[in-house]
């Protein structure tokens, strides 16, 4: 009996964000006014966010109250322990898309302090009409080139599924790590889509300040 089992794996997790009715209000309130009267302030993607120039950027300090009970849940779910002190910094941005809108391959890996984890809330999202994030194998460069055949026909099981989209809800918060690429397909719905994205990094005090 031969048995397979994986070596490694990706974490990747997913739940509701607590405060998910307060914070698309706030979407609603205060950002979508400035696109509606502004319109993208990233017209080669159809997109506005405040990742880039030309949009309001968000408080860090209220986006972290908002999210504040979903990441410590987060961290201790992750195995972060609770007797040791930790430090934390976050910073979030917002994504309004419409059709024609979407996302390059890319991942979060950044510094000087490193980023931990990466996580994208659901604020505006249809399921019927909005499409998830797109995943890619981290190791797809790897097994690419290793890979016996490119016929796809032929292609044995452990050279298969370089990548995966996600099945999400509005209101769903996924957190992964910062090294994963992903992307998001190019919007075709005529729906508006609204995303929080946001940066973790966590860390001993002492290994950075």
């Amino acid at each position: 009996m031969i048995y397979k089992t994986p070596l490694f794996e990706v974490p990747l997790y997913k739940f509701k964000a607590s405060k998910h009715a307060e914070i698309k209000q706030w979407m609603l309130d205060t950002v979508c006014p400035e696109f509606e009267k502004n319109g993208p302030n990233e017209p080669s993607r159809n997109l506005y966010s405040s990742y880039f120039p030309g949009a309001p950027k968000l408080d860090n300090g209220l986006f972290s109250n908002f999210y504040a009970k979903d990441i410590g849940s987060f961290l201790d779910k992750a195995g972060f322990s609770k007797f040791h002190q930790w430090q934390t910094k976050l910073n979030f941005w917002y994504n309004l898309s419409l059709e024609g809108s979407y996302q390059e391959v890319h991942d979060h890996l950044g510094g000087p302090i490193p980023i931990s984890y990466a996580a994208v809330h659901y604020v505006m999202f249809d399921k019927t009409e909005h499409v998830s994030t797109v995943f890619y194998n981290p190791l797809e460069s790897i097994l690419k080139s290793l890979q016996p055949t490119t016929t796809d026909q032929f292609r044995p099981n452990d050279f298969r599924g370089f990548q995966k989209v996600l099945d999400v809800e509005e209101g769903d918060i996924i957190i992964f790590p910062s090294y994963v690429p992903h992307s998001v397909m190019t919007q075709i719905s005529k729906k508006l889509r609204i995303t929080v994205s946001f940066n973790i990094s966590v860390y001993e005090k002492s290994a950075y300040e």
